[in-house]
Parts: C-alpha cells; sequence; structure tokens
C-alpha cells in the first residue's frame, strides 16, 4: 500500500449485518471486527471508533446507524472507512455513489477489508467502473 493514498491513518470500522439471523454466520460482527482491526493493524491505522449495528442497506433514508457513522466520519475526518466486503457498505445506488463522490473528493478512502481492496481518489477509472458493475 502506497502512502500516498492516505489522508490520514485514523479509521472507523463499520460492522452491518442485515439482521439478527447474521449476528451468528460467517459475517457476524465479531467476525468482522476481528477482520477489521487485524487489516488496520497490518497498514498502520488507527481504528477511532466501531460501529456495531443490525440495518438493512437496502433503502438509504432508512439506514440510520449508517448515517450516524458516516456523520462520525465527516466531523472527525477520519481518513478510512473500513467495511467487511462491499455489501455491507451499500445496497443501494444512493449510498454507494455518495461515498463514490467522497472518495473521488479524497474526504476518506474505503477500504474493503476482506478483499484487501481500498478506493482512494486516485483510482483509475477502470478501477472505479469495476465497482459500480
Amino acid at each position: 500500500m502506497n502512502e500516498i493514498y492516505y489522508k490520514n491513518k485514523n479509521a472507523v470500522a463499520i460492522l452491518r449485518v442485515s439482521s439478527v439471523k447474521q449476528t451468528d454466520g460467517g459475517i457476524s460482527h465479531q467476525v468482522q471486527e476481528e477482520k477489521c482491526r487485524e487489516y488496520a493493524k497490518e497498514l498502520g491505522l488507527n481504528i477511532v471508533q466501531v460501529f456495531t449495528f443490525a440495518e438493512s442497506a437496502k433503502n438509504s433514508n432508512e439506514r440510520h446507524k449508517y448515517n450516524e457513522a458516516m456523520t462520525f466520519v465527516k466531523k472527525r475526518k477520519v481518513g478510512n472507512v473500513l467495511f467487511y466486503m462491499p455489501d455491507r457498505e451499500a445496497r443501494n445506488m444512493t449510498d454507494g455513489e455518495e461515498n463514490e463522490r467522497k472518495v473521488l473528493r479524497g474526504e476518506f478512502n474505503i477500504h474493503y477489508v476482506n478483499e484487501r481492496k481500498i478506493l482512494h481518489k486516485d483510482m483509475s477509472s477502470s478501477e472505479l467502473f469495476a465497482r459500480d458493475v
């Protein structure tokens, strides 16, 4: 990982499950947190807050806990947002597009921990296209 991509080394881990049923499976909050902490340590990131909740990502206007987390990121100018995998971030176009704009403006990087993928302001158009597909 090249240092040029980091706005700062602070990170927030957003650990989301869609329903209480998922809390026992392979994407439980515990699994997500363990993997995010391991990943952050590998990259030298400082996790300043962990947000853990069960909430659907289908409709942007119904994502209250997610929106609280993203408000924290903005207010604290956190440079890195960790999601265990892409579908933990969003399952709707509104949130995905808004985060993409913020990444391209350099407000923060998005990390997909399980995939070891980082979205950053200097990513190529082909990387951006692959995200949208």
